[in-house]
């Protein structure tokens, strides 16, 4: 955010209490796995324009707009914790009590946040960090980022719309000609709202994103286990209505990442807060559990009663393009499926990480990740497609013969193997 706000002509301060981070933007040494940002950091910083600093009350004093970007990680009710956002804030409230000439400041909650807790913890503790009040002294908002790992730049620059949750004209005003700045389509649909509204926008879409999955692999499962049925023209068929779409509704492995499960979770924590059963929620949720199950249902069927065969995860980061391990499908299906092999090793492998990923259960089960794609063939009688890394083509050049091949997404039709099982297709 902070790299491609600099690139559009913004004097941005990043600022960040990791001193290695920080320092390695001074030293244009700074490495992302995101497109892009390597580059802009590198130019914006040699150009003067970006400003990294481990002095958050002096970036706070010194900004028109602030905005707070930390995690709020779940905790064990299945809510966000607003243990950072709130570290923060009191170091902002620091700064915001430096008065400055001519600069009303406004503080940006971009974290997820519970609904309520902004005008709540989070107002408060600018409110006593500073001496000010919110809304008077100094503006309040929530603008939630809609962004996807691995294409964060380019959704920061031409987003499907932006959200501003305040209180006051002149927020708005500022906060939306910011976004005007940053982003490149000239015609992107900027929503005003009040705060809680914008809290809960930014949970509730991630909620509908994953409901709409559900009920994709949900069809896709009875078509899957229906002589003669293709979830492929079931969904895409469905699709074509106007009023359902296309996007996020084909059969696939549940979602997975950072955001899509904790999201469901943190929504039906709030709901019950309010005297409001979550019933579609946290369906959604345990909807995802029992694919996994019956997936590794499916994949056990393959498999030799006497033990013989090995299995095999291509993909264990949650999508392409990304080096995160958060919920990913791959990983949760190697779970699942070490519950009850007769051979207790599944194999993985990731062109995406730098690093093996390995793991055992206190039973001694355990997936073992491989270097590379030959090894993972040359180990597993049973290969099971779960992310569609571009590299995985290149399976096309490889015998299979003696393999059987399960594809989550439909990415290698024409592969030949000794049993192709595309999940949706009876």
């Amino acid at each position: 955010m902070a790299v491609w706000t600099a690139s559009r002509g913004y004097q941005t301060a990043i600022a960040d209490i990791n001193k290695a981070a920080v320092r390695a933007i001074f030293d244009g040494t700074f490495r992302s796995p995101e497109p892009r940002v390597d580059e802009l950091a590198v130019m914006a910083h040699a150009e003067g324009r970006l400003h990294p600093t481990t002095d958050v009350a002096k970036a706070a004093t010194r900004s028109d707009l602030i905005f707070v970007i930390t995690q709020t990680p779940s905790v064990e009710d299945g809510s966000f914790t607003e243990e950072y956002v709130v570290k923060a804030c009191k170091e902002i409230g620091k700064g915001l009590r430096q008065e400055v000439a001519q600069r009303t400041r406004i503080v940006c909650i971009a974290s997820t946040v519970m609904p309520g807790r902004t005008d709540g913890i989070i107002r408060k503790t600018l409110e006593d960090a500073s001496g000010l009040t919110a809304h008077v002294d100094f503006g309040l908002c929530v603008t939630p980022e809609f962004v996807r790992q691995g294409a964060i730049i380019e959704d920061f620059s031409n987003p499907d719309f932006v959200v501003i949750g305040c209180e006051k004209d002149e927020e708005w005003e500022a906060v939306r000609a910011y976004y005007e700045g940053i982003t490149t389509s000239g015609d992107t649909p900027i929503w005003r709202c009040s705060i809680p509204s914008a809290e809960i926008a930014k949970m509730g879409l991630n909620v509908a994103v994953t409901s709409k999955v559900a009920r994709a692999n949900e069809l896709a499962l009875l078509c899957h286990y229906t002589h003669g049925a293709d979830a492929d023209d079931v969904l895409a068929i469905i699709g074509s209505d106007s009023r359902i779409g296309s996007k996020y509704f084909s059969a696939g492995p549940p979602p997975g990442g950072p955001c899509f499960p904790r999201d469901n979770s943190a929504l039906a924590v709030a709901m019950r807060s309010r005297g409001i059963e979550p019933h579609v929620t946290e369906g959604v949720n345990a909807h995802e559990r029992y694919l996994l199950k019956r997936l590794a249902w499916i994949v056990n069927g393959l498999l030799d009663p006497a033990g013989e065969k090995t299995i095999g995860i291509l993909g264990l980061t949650y999508k392409p393009g990304v080096n995160l391990t958060v919920g990913s499908p791959g990983g949760d299906l190697a779970r699942e499926l070490v519950k009850f092999l007769p051979v207790p090793t599944v194999y993985g492998y990731d062109p995406g990480l730098d690093v093996v990923m390995h793991w055992e259960t206190p039973q001694g089960r355990a997936l073992i990740g491989v270097g590379s794609l030959e090894e993972l063939v040359e180990r597993s009688d049973v290969l099971v497609l779960m992310t569609p890394w571009p590299e995985f083509v290149s399976l096309y050049d490889v015998n299979l013969m003696d393999k059987d091949v399960v594809d989550m997404w439909g990415f290698l039709p024409r592969v030949e193997c000794k049993q192709y099982v595309r999940f949706g297709r009876g």
